[in-house]
């Protein structure tokens, strides 16, 4: 008696009776209510090869749409996948599983996962993808770290075209080598979540080899504010476009375009990161750089084996190998070139418009002055040829915040009237 609404429901679990007004409050025999109960997925691809799916409808999934396990040359193309309790699709140990103008939505966790497809410790690519698909609505009952696409232990992959939106955490979380994400679409993430990136990796040495290019990422958070204890000057910018967390290594990002996105880019401590030629509009602020490395115990002490926690997880990929070393050289050689702080990651070449603030790197600065490690500011890498443009007015004082060191790095322009 207490239902009175379009989609309200109650289940008696006693008498084990489920009551459901419908949508449209159509009853008897007009009401469409579909109930899933079998817990295995509605594809299940064991070993499968050379199989293409084409428009077709998958729903209604309590086990969800596909599980892929050791397959190759298996495409789905212009599918629908619509309503999973869990993961959408789960590709485990495949090669060249690939994704193509698919849509993914309302799935209780994430949407695409792969799994120990390449390997990585070998360094083959899977040829794996996923391109042009619509990805929303999903991690409707697991509202943190099911995302969009992830991939776990890949090596080789490409994620292209796509667009993604509407979801609690991340699009995007991967550890990989060798991926490409290119030319996405991903706003309206991170709903309800700080402390992460709509596209994030993290706590690898070895995840090496990506690259993350021309994507538009815009209109991320809702209303977050600043951990307890945070800086000031980066207070309100939990919610990241592109987050390398906690000495992640080794991507390339560049020509992205970043609009109102609480702070665009966060180099967590790790290295190799060249940040070029990117353009950030009306971000809190544009992107910013620690030296967690050294900071944090976890990562700056040695653990029980005697080695530093990211060096004994780098040797578990046998990373100083001769495959390794030739394609990651720098990466073979870390133990050898200050491991613990953020180098190699240029600033080059980007466009700040609007921006709240430009570069927070306080930290690295503050680290360059504390005597131990002298000189590790020139050793970060280059901050040049970067642009500032204040269009609304009151930018100079924020441009003066730059810190002498790397104002060198970034010219100033202002809107019409103010002043040059």
């Amino acid at each position: 008696e207490e239902l009175d609404e379009e989609g309200e429901w109650y289940l008696d679990r006693e008498r084990k009776v489920l009551y459901v007004v419908p949508p449209g409050g159509a009853i008897g025999e007009d009401a469409d209510i579909r109930l899933a109960f079998s817990e295995k997925p509605l594809v299940d691809g064991r070993g499968a090869r050379n199989m293409r799916f084409e428009g077709i409808g998958f729903c209604c999934a309590y086990g969800g749409f596909a599980r892929l396990v050791e397959v190759e040359d298996i495409e789905f193309a212009g599918c629908v996948f619509s309503g999973s309790i869990r993961d959408g699709v789960v590709v485990e140990r495949g090669r060249r599983a690939k994704f193509d103008g698919c849509e993914i939505v309302h799935c209780g966790s994430g949407g695409v996962l792969f799994l120990e497809c390449g390997p990585r410790k070998s360094l083959e690519s899977s040829g794996s993808s996923v391109e042009n698909c619509r990805i929303h609505d999903y991690a409707v009952l697991k509202r943190t770290y099911a995302c969009a696409v992830e991939l776990k232990e890949v090596c080789g992959f490409a994620l292209r075209g796509n667009e993604i939106w509407d979801a609690p955490h991340m699009a995007v979380r991967y550890e990989s080598n060798d991926t490409l994400i290119e030319s996405n679409d991903v706003h309206h993430v991170l709903l309800e979540t700080g402390d992460a990136g709509a596209f994030y990796s993290g706590r690898d040495w070895t995840t090496q080899g990506n690259a993350v290019r021309y994507n538009f990422i815009h209109d991320l958070g809702k209303g977050t504010t600043a951990r307890e204890g945070e800086d000031a000057a980066v207070s309100g910018t939990n919610v990241m476009g592109i987050y390398f967390d906690d000495c992640d290594c080794g991507d390339e990002v560049y020509g992205n375009v970043f609009l109102n996105v609480p702070r665009g880019i966060m180099i967590g401590g790790g290295r190799d990161h060249p940040i070029r030629d990117n353009l950030f509009i009306n971000c809190t602020l544009g992107l910013s750089m620690d030296c967690r490395g050294r900071r944090w115990k976890s990562y700056s002490e040695p653990g029980p084996d005697g080695r530093l926690m990211l060096e004994s997880k780098a040797l578990k990929l046998d990373y100083t190998n001769a495959v390794w070393a030739a394609r990651y050289p720098r990466l073979a050689d870390i133990m050898n070139d200050y491991p613990l702080e953020p180098l190699y990651n240029p600033i080059e070449g980007n466009t700040f418009i609007d921006c709240g603030r430009i570069l927070n790197v306080r930290e690295v600065l503050k680290f360059n002055d504390d005597g131990t490690a002298p000189g590790i500011f020139s050793r970060i890498a280059p901050i040049r040829d970067n642009t500032v443009i204040y269009t609304k007015g009151g930018g100079a004082a924020k441009a003066d915040e730059l810190d002498p060191r790397i104002a060198p790095g970034f010219r100033v322009l202002y809107g019409k009237g103010m002043p040059n």
